[in-house]
């Protein structure tokens, strides 16, 4: 179901659902978000949001910080934080990591 999401990960996109109306929603739905159509397509996202909360994973060493962002186009993701910390409510942009064969989602401050 995700293989578009991150087939567009490794290549430097990032991709959203998109339903004929042109509402966006995360990657993971099965049904659009606002008007609950099932033919879902992919759409490239700007890749900018806004933090809406922060939480540190200290399961992990070291220690990972992860942000749930709110896109410009709507979703919400659930990323790592990577350079500098981040605050609620700041401007952040999403970067791509490559973790062992898969790329991931990450944010940084929005400069």
């Amino acid at each position: 179901m995700t293989a578009e999401w991150f087939d567009g990960l490794n290549s430097g996109r990032l991709l959203l659902r998109s339903c004929p109306s042109g509402h966006r929603s995360r990657p993971d739905v099965l049904a659009c978000d606002v008007c609950g159509a099932l033919d879902l397509g992919w759409a490239e996202a700007r890749g900018r949001g806004v933090v809406v909360a922060i939480a540190t994973d200290h399961s992990t060493k070291p220690f990972t910080n992860l942000a749930i962002v709110e896109l410009d186009e709507g979703p919400w993701l659930t990323t790592r934080v990577e350079g500098a910390p981040v605050e609620r409510g700041q401007e952040v942009v999403v970067g791509y990591e490559d973790g062992e064969g898969e790329a991931y989602p990450v944010v940084t401050a929005s400069s």
